[in-house]
Order: C-alpha cells, then sequence, then structure tokens
C-alpha cells in the first residue's frame, strides 16, 4: 500500500463526521485519495533564480509595474532517454 502518515498533513481532517465516523480523515479509507500509475517520457522543469526574498521582489516590482515577474532564470527538459537511463541504473541497485 502506497499511503503513509505524511499524505495525512497534506489532505487534512474536514472535520465532517456523519453518525459513527469520519468520512474525510486523510486515513486509507478517505474517499479524497487514489494512486495512479504514470510513466514518464519527458519532463519540463525550471532552475530558479536567486533567492526567495529576490523573488519576491521581483514579483512585488512586476504588480507595481505591471509587467510579468521574471523569476525563472532556466528553462530544462530531460529527453526520453535521459529517465530510462536512470530507470537503468536503479536497476542495478534492486
Amino acid at each position: 500500500m502506497y499511503y503513509t502518515l505524511a499524505i495525512k498533513t497534506w489532505v487534512g481532517e474536514l472535520g465532517d463526521k456523519v453518525v459513527y465516523s469520519t468520512v474525510h480523515e486523510g486515513d486509507p479509507k478517505d474517499p479524497r485519495l487514489a494512486v495512479i500509475g504514470i510513466h514518464g517520457k519527458t519532463a519540463t522543469y525550471t532552475l530558479r533564480k536567486g533567492t526567495a526574498l529576490s523573488r519576491r521582489l521581483e514579483i512585488a516590482k512586476a504588480v507595481i509595474i505591471g509587467n510579468a515577474p521574471n523569476t525563472n532564470n532556466k528553462l530544462e527538459e530531460l529527453t526520453e532517454e535521459e529517465p530510462q537511463t536512470f530507470r537503468n541504473g536503479w536497476q542495478l541497485f534492486s
């Protein structure tokens, strides 16, 4: 089973008591939780520029001026071969 107590931290309890039980308590019986499988071929991500404070200042400046904030430094993409290389390397340890 993929459930851990840490999941409860993210979904929380809604406090919706129904007679003798709670429907949404963040436990394995919670209807908000589901396990899905994903087979990723590529991934795109950004590398952050600066510190958290400098990004907040950039956003504040953009709000005042009316421009889009420049908070991302570099857009990166993993090719289809890179995740497969990782998977093959990981299989050596299993």
